[in-house]
């Protein structure tokens, strides 16, 4: 069982210019430790070793409890988990997926705010360009400005692709090599989505749509011109065979 315990850390590196240290949920699990920030600070000195705060710091009483609330927080999330599950998870791994599920959005796996994140730290340019012009074909096709990662299903890929058939944004029908070209791209981006939020080997799946297995991508062949060595060596006058 995961142990939770506030602490302060009071060498240099951790001290602001003021004095104070911020306050931090020591999570001990699989006999490691990780540390998850708190929204307080403190002077090194309140904080006692059974970590609470001395009750001669002013407002001990409210920060205590409020410290106790947070942990109860992180407490909740770990037998939300499991112990079958959590026996398995580095002490890393434990600390990061009970932060992350005691976010108020939890329950909502923001899709295009993930690709943004994904899309600035992608070195490369023409990369990230091909992901931002991927995602905001799928968004002007979706309507929406917002969308939840399991809510994109293969019925709504189908769909997407049928309309670029049709007409893209620019009102004209897109050839297979581009729709080849976005549904690649925004395929990139999902599958990062999952790899993100999935953890298999814990047996934690919170995005388990395959939403591109499917049969409708276009298939795009790159057409190859043969032309003669004559041509190549500059004489014009000399005709292609048909």
């Amino acid at each position: 069982m995961a142990t939770f315990k506030p602490v302060v850390f009071s060498t240099k590196n951790h001290i602001k210019s003021d004095g104070t240290t911020n306050i931090k949920i020591r999570v001990y699990h699989n006999k490691e430790s990780q540390y998850i920030p708190t929204d307080y600070y403190i002077k090194p000195s309140f904080m006692c070793s059974d970590g609470t705060i001395s009750p001669i710091y002013p407002d001990a009483d409210l920060f205590n409890y409020e410290l106790s609330e947070v942990i109860q927080k992180y407490r909740k999330a770990a037998l939300k988990i499991g112990s079958a599950r959590s026996s398995n998870m580095s002490c890393s791994e434990f600390r990061d997926f009970i932060v992350q599920s005691v976010k108020p959005d939890y329950g909502y796996i923001d899709f295009v705010k993930f690709c943004g994140d994904i899309i600035t730290s992608t070195k490369k340019e023409k990369t990230a360009e091909w992901y931002q012009q991927s995602l905001k074909s799928f968004l002007w096709f979706y309507g929406k400005d917002r969308i939840d990662a399991r809510d994109i299903t293969s019925n709504k890929i189908n769909k997407w692709i049928d309309q670029l058939k049709i007409a893209g944004e620019k009102g004209r029908p897109l050839r297979n090599g581009a729709i080849n070209n976005y549904v690649r791209g925004l395929r990139a981006l999902y599958n990062a989505c999952k790899k993100e939020y999935n953890h298999p080997d814990h047996d934690i799946i919170l995005i388990p749509n395959e939403p591109f297995a499917i049969d409708n991508i276009p298939v795009y062949k790159k057409v190859r011109r043969n032309i003669t060595i004559d041509r190549v060596n500059g004489k014009t006058n000399v005709c292609c065979p048909l």
